[in-house]
């Protein structure tokens, strides 16, 4: 077990309010009973500080740990998303139940500096930044690695599935209303139900950078090998852990079909999981920063699914989206379609 105290290679506060650039200079006490919320920092593998929100209740712990990871890839609003869920009082239930909450800004994020926003690497270095941040708290002691529970939407819907099959670290995970499908962008093959924001050539660049970044000089053909590789699609077999997969009925964003391929998939490799498609009023790709009855319901369920209670209405995914003539959801009129910021989609 670590110190009580934190240092500089393991768990830092940054002192100010606003997220911070720089590895912050002063460890801070978290094994206290005090509660906490504030920004900290800590190394990722290959270390490059990353940044993340953390709120612990009250006690000395060890705590449950609820991992939320923001949408949006390079560029992703995590610091607005996570003050409309903040606004919106969807941790407290989580706190009150004894869970700590951590919201990481993997690298790619806004609002930490330039560098920071460069440094992303699709399906690559992301996940170890999520990843390190579970792993530093099971080793601290402060959070019982029992209970470690993994949700996110979009881009940190397919984050949160990674970690699942390259770690095992998640007691269960919750992907909501994730663009699973990397490979097939790589390759230049267009998805049913993708609005055009993530249909090639729209996103194919930064893939093909990230790669790059790690595996210069790739072939067209290696390169969609190593994009297979990422792909969790492609990758079910290696999850270990429960899954309560999780899509939106008004989500022209993503659409159905994606979902229904992930649910295929886990019933194909014999995993155990759950699935629910959230009906009505603000079922879109920002469900979980919505304000109304189906983000209410949502945020319900994963709280009820983290304590391994039953949730009602599960197996609505409809594997019908699967089909050639399935009428996915189609974009609001005068609505600009993207997957960079599920939390300004939130607002339509």
């Amino acid at each position: 077990m670590l110190p009580l105290t934190l240092t500089a290679a393991a768990l830092l506060l940054a002192p100010a309010s606003r997220p911070q650039t720089q590895p912050a200079t002063a460890p801070v006490e978290l094994r206290g009973a005090a509660p906490f919320r504030g920004w900290i920092d800590y190394p990722s593998s290959d270390g490059l500080t990353i940044h993340a929100y953390l709120r612990k209740p009250g006690g000395a712990g060890p705590f449950k740990l609820f991992v939320y990871i923001p949408g949006g890839g390079k560029g992703a609003p995590i610091v607005a998303q996570d003050s409309t869920l903040e606004s919106l009082g969807r941790y407290e239930p989580f706190l009150k139940a004894g869970y700590i909450v951590l919201v990481p800004a993997y690298r790619g994020a806004a609002g930490f500096g330039p560098a920071y926003q460069a440094a992303f690497d699709y399906a690559g270095r992301e996940v170890d930044d999520v990843a390190e941040a579970v792993l530093l708290l099971t080793r601290s002691g402060l959070i019982d690695e029992r209970h470690v529970y993994l949700s996110g939407v979009s881009h940190g819907a397919k984050i949160s599935v990674i970690i699942a099959e390259r770690y095992r670290l998640a007691t269960a995970i919750a992907p909501i209303a994730g663009d699973y499908d990397i490979a097939s962008a790589v390759a230049g093959i267009k998805v049913p139900g993708y609005c055009n924001a993530l249909l090639p050539p729209a996103r194919v660049p930064v893939m093909r950078e990230s790669i790059l970044k790690q595996h210069p000089g790739l072939s067209d053909e290696q390169m969609v090998a190593e994009a297979r590789r990422r792909d969790p699609l492609l990758n079910v077999r290696d999850i270990a852990c429960p899954v309560f997969l999780i899509t939106g009925g008004q989500d022209h964003v993503v659409g159905h079909y994606v979902a229904a391929r992930m649910k295929q998939e886990l019933a194909r490799q014999h995993k155990t999981f759950i699935d629910k498609l959230y009906r009505g009023p603000g079922s879109h790709h920002g469900l979980p920063t919505a304000d109304g009855p189906a983000a209410d319901e949502l945020w319900q369920d994963l709280l009820a699914f983290c304590e391994n209670r039953p949730v009602a209405g599960t197996g609505t995914i409809p594997l019908a989206a699967l089909e050639p003539d399935y009428p996915h959801p189609r974009r609001p009129p005068q609505r600009r379609c993207s997957d960079r910021s599920p939390a300004a989609t939130a607002r339509d």
